[in-house]
C-alpha cells in the first residue's frame, strides 16, 4: 500500500483521492447552487438582445437606438448613429442647419412628441464630413410622465440631401 506522509499522520493514496474527489464535488455543487441563487434574486444574466434598426448607404451605416421606458416617470433616449465603414471621407449635405429629427407616435399614428417642434433652424447649406472609420451620434431624450401607457413608435431621421435616412423602432411605456 502506498502512503503519503503529512507531518505525523499517514494517508493512503486511496483515501487521499477520496478526499480530493469529495472536495471537488463540494466546490462544483457550491458553484452550481450559487449561480442558480443569483439568477433567482435578479442578478443580471447575459441575454440575447435585438439588433437596433440600421441601414447602410454607400458604406455609411445609420443605426437607430431607442432606450426603452418601463415606468411612468421615465425618460426615453433616442440615438441616431452615423458610422463611416469605408477607408475614405464621406460627406453628407444638409439644406438647413437642422441635421436630424426625432419624434414618437402612438398606435394610431398620432404624434405625441417631436424634438424639433419648438425649434427654428437657419436656411443654410451645410456639409458634414465623416472621416474614415469614424462615428457620429445625435442623441436626444424626452420625458414620458404625461404620455399614457402603451406601445409607441419612435422615429429618427437624418435630413441629408438629396436623400434623407429614416429609421424607426417600437418602445413601451408601462404605468
Amino acid at each position: 500500500m502506498n502512503f503519503v506522509h503529512y507531518g505525523k499522520s499517514k494517508l493512503s493514496t486511496g483515501k487521499l483521492k477520496n478526499i480530493i474527489c469529495g472536495l471537488l464535488f463540494f466546490v462544483i455543487s457550491l458553484i452550481l447552487m450559487l449561480s442558480c441563487t443569483l439568477s433567482k434574486i435578479g442578478v443580471p444574466q447575459k441575454t440575447v438582445e435585438m439588433q437596433p434598426p440600421r441601414k447602410v448607404v454607400d458604406e455609411v451605416e445609420f443605426t437607430f437606438i431607442v432606450d426603452p421606458v418601463k415606468t411612468s416617470t421615465g425618460i426615453v433616449t433616442l440615438e441616431l448613429r452615423i458610422e463611416n465603414k469605408s477607408t475614405e471621407i464621406k460627406k453628407l449635405t444638409f439644406n438647413t442647419a437642422q441635421k436630424y429629427d426625432f419624434w414618437a407616435v402612438d398606435s394610431s399614428g398620432e404624434e405625441v412628441w417631436r424634438w424639433s417642434r419648438d425649434k427654428s433652424f437657419l436656411q443654410v447649406v451645410e456639409e458634414l464630413q465623416i472621416p474614415a472609420a469614424a462615428r457620429i451620434a445625435f442623441i436626444e431624450s424626452f420625458d414620458v410622465k404625461d404620455i399614457p401607457a402603451g406601445t409607441y413608435t419612435a422615429h429618427g431621421e437624418i435630413l441629408a440631401s438629396p436623400t434623407s435616412i429614416s429609421l424607426s423602432d417600437q418602445f413601451e411605456i408601462k404605468k
